[in-house]
C-alpha cells in the first residue's frame, strides 16, 4: 500500500504531535501531516522536552499501517533511513550515522530525532531537525549539531554543500518518506534491515544502556534484530534483546555526556 503525504503548515503549536493526535482521533487519512514553525511544549522519548524555535523543521505524520501492531516498533528505524537519505542529498552521506533507536547523528552529533506514538487507531511520527539552530546541552545531554552549522563549517572544503531552505528539505524528506513507509507496507522492516545496519552508529562498541529506574546494563552493540530490537551482548557472550520502549539512553561508555 503506498503512502501519499499531505503537510498543513502552522505559525506556531504546542507541538505538531498534538496536531496530529487530533486529527487521527477525528479520522484523519494516512499521510495526514502537520508542519509548525515554532513549537512551544515540544517534546522528545520520555517527555522530554524539545527545544523548538524558528528556522528549524518540526513535522508529525498521521500513519495508519498495514501491518500488524507488533511490526510497528520498525517503523522508528524506517524514518532513521529516510531522514538519513535526505540529509545525504545535502551534505557528505558518510558523515551520516544513526544512534539507535530513534536518533540521526552528523559526524557524531545529533541534527535530528523521532519520536513515536502509537494508538489504537494508528501512530504518529514525530520528527525534528536541527536546521539553523542546535538545542544547548544539559548534563547527560547527547553532542547536538546544526545543519547550518555544518555547511558553514566545510564550505571551502565541499563545495558541492550548500544550506538548504526549509522547505525545499522538507519536500524532500517528505519523499524520502513515502518511499520509506510505502516499502515497509510491503516488506516490513527485515527488507531495510542491513540498510540500517549500515549505518549504525557505534557498532561492535561497548555501550550502556538505562532503563526508566536507571538500572544500567552494558556490553557490545551487536545490531538489530528483525524486529528492531537491540541485540546487546553480556559478558559471557550472552545475548540481550532490548526494546526501544524498554531503554531511556543507549550509548558508548567512553562516550560524551556519559
Amino acid at each position: 500500500m503506498s503512502v501519499s503525504i499531505s503537510v498543513s503548515v502552522y505559525d506556531e503549536a504546542t507541538s505538531t504531535s498534538d496536531l496530529a493526535k487530533q486529527a487521527l482521533l477525528d479520522g484523519a487519512l494516512s499521510g495526514t501531516a502537520f508542519q509548525a514553525l515554532i513549537q512551544t511544549k515540544g517534546r522528545g522519548r520520555h517527555g522530554r522536552f524539545w527545544s523548538s524555535p524558528k528556522g528549524n523543521l518540526y513535522l508529525s505524520l498521521v500513519f495508519l499501517p498495514s501491518r500488524p501492531m507488533m511490526e510497528w516498533p520498525g517503523v522508528s528505524l524506517v524514518i532513521s533511513i529516510a531522514l538519513a537519505k535526505a540529509l545525504g542529498q545535502v551534505i557528505a552521506p558518510n558523515r551520516i550515522s544513526l544512534k539507535w533507536p530513534n536518533d540521526v547523528l552528523v559526524d557524531g552529533k545529533k541534527i535530528a530525532g523521532i519520536l513515536i506514538e502509537a494508538h489504537e487507531k494508528g501512530m504518529i511520527i514525530g520528527i525534528g531537525v536541527n536546521m539553523i539552530s542546535a538545542p544547548e546541552v544539559s548534563d547527560g545531554g547527547w553532542p547536538t549539531i546544526c545543519l547550518a552549522d555544518i555547511i558553514k563549517t566545510n564550505k571551502d572544503e565541499t563545495a558541492s554543500e550548500a544550506m538548504i531552505s526549509l522547505d525545499a528539505f522538507r519536500d524532500i524528506l517528505i519523499i524520502e518518506m513515502e518511499t520509506a513507509l510505502s516499502n515497509w507496507q510491503i516488506s516490513g522492516f527485515q527488507a531495510c534491515l542491513q540498510e540500517w545496519m549500515a549505518l549504525a552508529a557505534f557498532l561492535g562498541q561497548m555501550i550502556y544502556v538505562q532503563d526508566d529506574t536507571n538500572d544500567r546494563i552494558e556490553g557490545v552493540f551487536r545490531g538489530i534484530n528483525p524486529d528492531g530490537t537491540m541485540r546487546l551482548e553480556l559478558a559471557g557472550g550472552d545475548m540481550l534483546s532490548l526494546a526501544a520502549g524498554d531503554v531511556k539512553r543507549a550509548r558508548p561508555v567512553a562516550s560524551l555526556g556519559n
